[in-house]
């Protein structure tokens, strides 16, 4: 790769970047598993209390 990873282990590298950017870098079939997790603020009790408090906190009416 061109890029420059953020750190190395010995299991792996890290990168911060944009994403299509860097897996252009990789070559063809080098990848077996391509683990994600979901952003931790994907709850969406959590994500309606906090989208209430900003439309009150800017004068906008609070959508049910």
């Amino acid at each position: 790769m061109q890029s420059t990873p953020l750190y190395r282990t010995a299991k792996g590298e890290a990168y911060v970047g944009n994403s299509l950017e860097l897996l252009a870098e990789l070559p063809d079939n080098c990848i077996d598993l391509v683990m994600t997790s979901p952003p931790l603020h994907f709850d969406a009790k959590r994500v309606t209390a906090m989208l209430r408090r900003q439309s009150t906190s800017s004068g906008l009416r609070a959508y049910s």
